[in-house]
């Protein structure tokens, strides 16, 4: 099935075999600067009219339903796209414009709920009935998928890690708060931080960042060891609350590896003091976890309503 994963820096789309989550064809495309919330959601309609054509081209016949999955806050019973802090838009009837617009019926879901959905079933949390997945990359977020489906909260907007408060810290996140995890251990904080101490030698992502440090850049070791110690403290907190069986590390950080990995689990170790950590795992899927949930989400709701 047709799906496209819209992050704030690209957007990712695939044709999924949702039986087993393999990807029959699959494309990226960068998120353009400048546009307005409606030319976005032009810009979203026609990059859903191409993979509409590669459905079919692909499967031999036409779709018969497409995902699509973005960030911030999601409401999937009247398909809304809320407040998005990395997109700039704000209560769009997403689903309804993009079914008006394609003429197609459309699923909208969250991108990390999706990604975690994508991982329950067919990545690391495979083998697990409570899984939490964290995702980490231009912004931060969170999922605990039960069973393979995933708990929303009341208000849409559960295990939003990335608004979690941070003690000390005072940077202005993108949602108008202060003091959150994302404005220090969010790919884009990362690199912004280090690049401002650092203004005679820019680093270009956080793969450099990390390189410059194992290098020995002390002040590039400082910012990744500040950026990971608040992520583990953020993620410790969230196991005490939802106690999942295994917790799952995703997005663009998770490729660091043990780097993130290590100070999480050590993090929970710490923390922890009346029950097991439970393992930390990082994606299998990688940054195709969002499409396979997408897709997996589309198909969900065409046969069960």
């Amino acid at each position: 099935m047709p799906a496209l994963d819209l992050g704030g820096t690209y957007a990712k789309g695939a044709v999924i075999d949702a039986g087993d989550g393999t990807a029959l064809w699959e494309t990226r495309w960068d998120v353009p600067r400048g546009l307005t919330a409606d030319g976005l959601v032009e810009q979203v309609a026609t990059w859903c009219e191409h993979l509409l054509g590669q459905a079919a081209r692909r499967l031999g016949h036409p779709a018969d339903c497409l995902g699509v999955a973005v960030p911030g806050i999601v409401d999937d019973a009247t398909g809304t796209a809320g407040f998005s802090a990395n997109l700039g838009w704000r209560n769009q009837p997403l689903r309804a414009r993009l079914a008006e617009r394609l003429d197609f019926p459309v699923t909208l879901c969250h991108d990390v709920t999706a990604a975690g959905v994508g991982e329950a079933a067919f990545g690391a949390g495979r083998a697990a009935h409570t899984v939490l997945t964290v995702v980490a990359g231009t912004g931060i977020g969170g999922v605990l998928t039960i069973g393979g489906q995933p708990y929303r909260g009341a208000h849409h907007g559960a295990v939003e890690l990335g608004h979690l408060p941070v003690a000390d810290l005072t940077g202005l996140c993108g949602c108008g708060g202060r003091g959150h995890l994302e404005t220090v251990a969010a790919g884009p904080a990362i690199v912004r931080r280090y690049n401002a101490a650092t203004p005679a030698a820019p680093a270009a992502d956080v793969p450099e960042v990390l390189a410059r440090a194992a290098a020995g850049d002390a002040t590039a070791a400082a910012f990744w060891d500040e950026a990971v110690a608040a992520f583990g403290r953020a993620v410790a907190q969230a196991v005490i609350l939802l106690d999942p069986e295994v917790v799952v590390l995703a997005g663009g950080l998770s490729r660091s590896g043990a780097a993130l990995r290590a100070p999480v689990a050590a993090s929970l170790a710490s923390t922890l003091t009346f029950h097991e950590p439970p393992p930390v795992l990082t994606s299998l899927l990688g940054d195709r976890a969002g499409v396979i949930g997408t897709a997996l989400t589309a198909v969900r709701e065409r046969t069960h309503g």
